[in-house]
């Protein structure tokens, strides 16, 4: 343990002796911004300026070898800093746990770099890097003995992407598939999205984005009971899920559950007895595919 102590502070002190450039043992805003500026690609000024302030703990302007250990220690080794709870406690509700390093009145989002929101951030790359790759996906390949493997990534443009996300945007407006819901908190559009990860999962929440919709996920962990309690405290109208997803669906809502639900928007072929108990139970049930073209 003491080897490793040891060796642990040589090499916090030959970090620090590359980012003492005067040897004074002192580690200035200038200092560190170069150095930094040199091992990060695309560090931008605000970026450099706000980490020196998160290590120089004592504001004296400068960052000595305890403040620079401090900051590259991992988590482990550090004194644990609990946050600070603020606002009132609301009935049914967890209070809100702020961050220990922000203040209780200090505002969380305001912009990065400029922008407010993911789906800025997205537009504007969307038009920068119209034909960069954006979304990728492995070619799923089944055998002959139904085994299924998976080939090399097909990958999609930010343009196409794009596209598809604001045809799905104006499939769920045209049809009112979110229609807005009104309570003490402020006005929302929801959706359900109920899949794993995947490419038409990100299509999905970005045109869900691009109409002001809030998505909220659902996972088969939940539960049936769980999936019922959120889409109906939810009033959701629509699911997005994959194929499989739908059978599950059809049986809540044949049971009397879920009945605010009348939409489901499904990626994959789905099984036409699943389609079939879906229409049963009164739910109108459209391919993904079909929604964007």
């Amino acid at each position: 343990m003491e080897s490793t102590a040891n060796a642990q502070t040589q090499a916090l002190q030959t970090a620090f002796k590359m980012f003492d450039r005067d040897g004074d043992s002192q580690i200035t805003a200038t200092e560190f911004k170069t150095v930094m500026g040199s091992l990060v690609e695309k560090l931008t000024d605000a970026d450099a300026e706000r980490m020196f302030r998160d290590a120089d703990k004592d504001g004296d302007g400068s960052i000595n070898f305890d403040e620079f250990s401090a900051m590259l220690l991992p988590t482990e080794n550090k004194p644990l800093v609990s946050g600070h709870l603020v606002g009132e406690k609301k009935p049914g509700q967890t209070q809100i746990l702020r961050h220990a390093k922000v203040a209780a009145d200090q505002e969380l989002v305001k912009d990065f770099r400029g922008f407010a929101t993911l789906k800025d951030i997205f537009v504007k790359n969307a038009v920068e890097m119209a034909d960069r790759p954006y979304l990728g996906s492995r070619a799923k390949i089944i055998g002959e003995n139904g085994a299924v493997t998976h080939g090399e990534y097909q990958w999609k443009t930010y343009k196409q992407v794009n596209e598809e996300a604001r045809a799905f945007a104006g499939y769920l407006m045209k049809n009112e598939l979110c229609p807005r819901l009104v309570n003490e908190e402020g006005t929302f559009r929801l959706v359900a999205l109920y899949a794993k990860n995947r490419e038409e999962w990100v299509t999905a929440d970005l045109g869900s984005m691009l109409t002001a919709t809030t998505v909220v996920t659902l996972y088969d962990t939940l539960g049936q009971e769980s999936i019922d309690y959120i889409l109906m405290q939810c009033q959701m109208k629509t699911v997005i899920c994959s194929a499989d997803k739908i059978k599950t669906l059809a049986d809540l809502r044949a049971s009397g559950k879920i009945s605010t639900t009348t939409h489901v928007i499904h990626f994959d072929d789905a099984k036409q007895a699943d389609l079939e108990a879906a229409q049963a139970a009164g739910l109108t049930v459209v391919s993904f595919t079909s929604a964007i073209e």
